[in-house]
Order: structure tokens, then sequence, then C-alpha cells
């Protein structure tokens, strides 16, 4: 059975697409923008902050400036890696890496109500995730990917397939999250393998090609 921690336990409902705007140092506000308003015309109601290598009071910057710019609608704004950033800021939630602080401490020590998602890359992974702190898990990459400098080991629609009856073994509603160098022609195989929900970067292309693609995946 799984227990839950911190908090009364509330199935989430994960967008088919889960959008993870990537900033960088050449990130510009008006192309941020318009890809977060290319999001939300094409009715998606949670995305996910990644800013590698930016400096705190840059990534604080960013997040903030994503939550100003969904406030006016029902749309959640997530933080990857960082549970400060997301308390700090308000944002709805963070999602957190295997070498980021554990789910368990996170649920415990910060904001009982955030929304919290975990990475996972292989079976085992998925076997002692701790269920009970989680809102969803994701998994990947599932194909080769090029937004990480060392990414894990690919996973493919095999183990996807394994991965998932892992999971739904564990706890039959959490929803789990696919990743890692899915296009939006491969996305109905993910799906068809057990995924709830696709987390796209790269695939998604730059603000004028979003809401197309957006279109085509849904």
């Amino acid at each position: 059975m799984v227990q839950y921690y911190g908090r009364s336990y509330l199935l989430l409902s994960l967008p088919r697409i889960y959008p993870i705007l990537n900033l960088t140092d050449a990130s510009t506000r008006e192309s941020s923008k318009q890809m977060i308003h290319a999001y939300l015309e094409a009715g998606i109601d949670l995305f996910q902050v990644r800013a590698k290598g930016l400096s705190d009071r840059d990534f604080c910057f960013w997040v903030e400036f994503c939550l100003k710019e969904s406030s006016q609608t029902a749309c959640r704004v997530l933080v990857n890696d960082r549970p400060d950033v997301a308390i700090a800021t308000g944002a709805a939630g963070v999602h957190l890496g295997q070498t980021d602080l554990s789910p368990l401490l996170v649920r415990e020590n910060f904001s009982s109500e955030l929304i919290l998602g975990l990475s996972c890359h292989s079976k085992e992974q998925i076997a002692h995730a701790p269920l009970g702190a989680l809102d969803y898990v994701a998994l990947g990459p599932i194909f080769p990917t090029k937004t990480k400098a060392n990414p894990d080991p690919t996973i493919g629609l095999s183990k996807l397939a394994d991965c998932c009856a892992i999971l739904r073994s564990r706890d039959a509603d959490i929803p789990l999250v696919a990743i890692g160098g899915i296009e939006i022609s491969s996305l109905r195989q993910v799906i068809d393998h057990g995924a709830q929900s696709v987390a796209l970067i790269s695939a998604l292309g730059g603000p004028n090609e979003v809401r197309q693609k957006l279109k085509e995946a849904n």
C-alpha cells in the first residue's frame, strides 16, 4: 500500500503534452513570452521552467516572469530541481532529479502543497520511488536526446512499457510522464506504451512553431 506524506493525496491531472521551457543566457523576454503564450493558447495548463547554468538570481527572475505571463490563467508553473526557488517565487511545484533533494525531505520540510515530480531512469528507480510523496513520475530518456550533456542510458519503448507496469503495480493512478528524444511523430507510440503525458523541449521548436506542433500533438 502506498503511504502518503504531508497532505491529502489528490490525483494530479497532467496535460497530454508537458512542455519544458528551457532557458539559457541567450533567452530573451520576448521569445520566452511568445513561447508561454503559445502554450496557453494551445490549452496547456502546466509547464516546467528549466534553467541549467543560470545564477539563482536569474533563475528566480525567469520563474517570476513565467508566473506573471500566465497569471491570468489556471496554468501551473513548475520549477526544475529547486524547491527553494519554487517556494520563493510562489510556483506550483518542483520537478526533482535523482541527485536532488529527496522528495520525502521536500514534502516534509517545504510546503506540503507543492506539486512534486521525480525523474527516474530505470526499472529499479521506478520500483523504489517514494510514490507517497509524489504527484507524478517521469521516465527517460525514452529515445536518444541532445538536451543533456551526459544523458542516462536510453529506455526505449519496451522498457517504457515494463516500467509502466511496475508503476501501476505500486499505484494504479499516479501519472507517468515520458521524456527524452520524443518527437511529435513518435508521441503516439509513447502514449500507446503506457505514458499518460509526454514532456517536450526541442521537439516544439521556436515560438512560431509551437502552436502548430501542439495542435498536431493533440
